[in-house]
């Protein structure tokens, strides 16, 4: 077996340079970084000194893949079309930030239905990602995120994500990453059924296509499976496990493609001591696997 490449969710803060050195001296080997405030519809601003930074701190300490992830506020299923239309204009600027740092995708939750039902305003969303698709510079891809399911926020199965894309003409600019804690908040239950990774790489394979899943957002769940809340735990400390990770590391379709940690012990606020423990329990048990499988 092969471990996947491993990383986590960055601040970047004011020094891009020092803050992937620090997370490359911890195990890191990809990365994920807002490109603008998560919860405001500021646009990302790009200034070429921090490209630049950014940019030299990935090559030395060679961070690849670096991913974006778009703000919190879009909603492509809103009924109000200026929301949508401002949604829209967001994604654009992200993939065009996104693109501009040489990242390879920009991830996106993609909304809420408010009630009206998934299959009310699938057309709409499959319209909007054509839209944001044929707006993308360069190479970059946009992801879409799968949700816990709460509140009527689409995406927490895979048979919706794959009519999304099927909707959206299955563009070569669009695909999926996947969040474990939103998958054990959706119903699958990693830690007590061992073939429940084994079932999730199938069907993603059968209704999407394992070369549209592209990242793996790697969280415990605070909550039990099939909560339908998305609140995320350091790992081995939720409901998902050690056991539920070792699952996940063992299925070899789901190890081709870099995971990203976003846990509670990345917050910059902790002292050295309590930040990265997540990283450093997942790199163990992936040696640990290797080593046993040897």
């Amino acid at each position: 077996m092969s471990n996947p490449v491993l990383g986590v969710h960055l601040s970047l803060g004011p020094r891009p340079r020092m803050t992937l050195e620090a997370a490359a001296a911890q195990g890191a080997r990809c990365a994920q970084i807002f490109a603008s405030s998560p919860g405001a519809w500021k646009p990302p601003v790009l200034r070429e000194l921090r490209l630049s930074e950014i940019a030299e701190g990935r090559r030395k300490h060679r961070i690849e893949p670096l991913v974006v992830h778009a703000i919190y506020l879009i909603n492509l299923a809103s009924e109000d079309r200026r929301l949508v239309e401002r949604s829209i204009d967001a994604l654009a600027a992200t993939l065009e930030a996104g693109a501009a740092m040489g990242a390879r995708a920009v991830i996106t939750h993609i909304g809420s239905h408010a009630g009206r039902g998934f299959d009310a305003v699938a057309g709409q969303v499959a319209g909007t990602l054509t839209e944001i698709a044929a707006r993308a510079p360069g190479d970059v891809r946009l992801l879409l995120e799968n949700s816990a399911g709460a509140g009527g926020i689409i995406g927490s199965s895979l048979e919706e994500l794959a009519e999304l894309l099927a909707r959206a003409g299955d563009h070569p600019r669009l695909g999926v990453a996947l969040d474990t804690a939103h998958l054990c908040a959706a119903g699958w239950d990693f830690a007590a059924d061992s073939n429940a990774a084994g079932r999730l790489a199938d069907q993603v394979e059968r209704q999407i296509g394992l070369q549209r899943l592209e990242i793996l957002h790697a969280n415990d769940s605070k909550v039990p499976p099939g909560s339908r809340k998305d609140r995320h735990a350091n790992v081995g400390e939720g409901f998902i496990g050690l056991d539920g990770f070792r699952s996940l590391l063992a299925e070899t379709r789901l190890c081709r493609i870099p995971w990203v940690l976003e846990t509670p012990d990345l917050d910059i606020r902790l002292d050295e001591a309590q930040r990265w423990i997540s990283l450093r329990r997942l790199l163990g048990l992936a040696d640990e696997m290797v080593a046993a499988a040897s």
